[in-house]
């Protein structure tokens, strides 16, 4: 049995483990077929929800709990 010392990860090994940790959720995991285009994919996912959009009511819902707990 190996210890985690003395694993040796090969590129396949890192891939998998970016696929598993990174991509689980995509529909787009599949297109992915080296671990350059894996970081690539994360990094522009990264960028498009560091500003989440708010749901339709979210305005009116904030109104109304600022009316209610204010």
């Amino acid at each position: 049995m190996r210890t985690n010392e003395q694993t040796q990860f090969t590129q396949a090994d890192e891939l998998t483990r970016y696929m598993l940790h990174l991509c689980y959720n995509c529909d787009d995991a599949n297109r992915c077929t080296t671990e350059e285009e894996v970081k690539a994919c994360m990094a522009q996912y990264a960028q498009a929800e560091e500003e989440p959009e708010q749901a339709e009511g979210a305005e009116a819902t904030r109104g109304f709990m600022n009316l209610m707990y204010a």
